[in-house]
């Protein structure tokens, strides 16, 4: 298998189900972006058009910016499909 390559500029969007990593009872499903500059220091993520509870949705930004890598999202996604529950990923930074 060859190397990875650096990640510099990203934009995706992806859709992400999780439950057990925010401790909730049931799943939750979202429609995510990640805006990504590493030159400029701009990593965010955004939910694109989801009904969630305001509670719910700063958690799941907070746990998306704390236990996602940009490398994760760039060559990781299957199907632009992310459930969060059978990650073990580690942050970025």
């Amino acid at each position: 298998m060859g190397s990875r390559r650096d990640v510099a500029n990203l934009i995706s969007v992806f859709d992400l189900r999780i439950r057990k990593a925010l401790h909730l009872s049931n799943d939750v499903s979202a429609r995510v972006m990640l805006i990504y500059n590493k030159k400029e220091g701009v990593k965010r993520y955004e939910i694109l058009g989801a009904e969630l509870p305001n509670g719910v949705m700063v958690r799941l930004l907070e746990w998306l910016e704390g236990n996602v890598a940009v490398e994760n999202i760039a060559f990781d996604l299957e199907a632009n499909n992310l459930n969060a529950d059978n990650l073990l990923w580690s942050s970025d930074g």
